[in-house]
């Protein structure tokens, strides 16, 4: 329970530093921007969540596996994001 509330308490702090980035940089993020941001932080905290669910479970092999293509994906939907919509112009 306390990982579970620790993942989310870490999603929920690296929305506020994306904000406060944008705000700084004065960098203009339209809605759908910040719709893909909120889904890919959900998609991260999913992907922890299932590993923290397979490791409890004693299935480490599946852990690693899940991690690799679930990481990957949000890693990619990160790097991108950080790309196209969170870069100084």
């Amino acid at each position: 329970m306390l990982i579970t509330l620790l993942i989310g308490f870490l999603a929920a702090v690296v929305l506020l530093l994306l904000v406060n980035f944008a705000q700084k940089n004065k960098i203009k993020v339209q809605w759908w921007h910040w719709l893909l941001t909120v889904l890919g932080l959900l998609f991260a905290v999913f992907t922890a969540e299932a590993l923290h669910v397979l490791l409890g479970e004693g299935a480490a092999q599946g852990a690693l596996v899940t991690g690799l293509i679930l990481g990957l994906v949000a890693v990619i939907w990160f790097v991108l994001l950080g790309r196209f919509v969170f870069a100084k112009r």
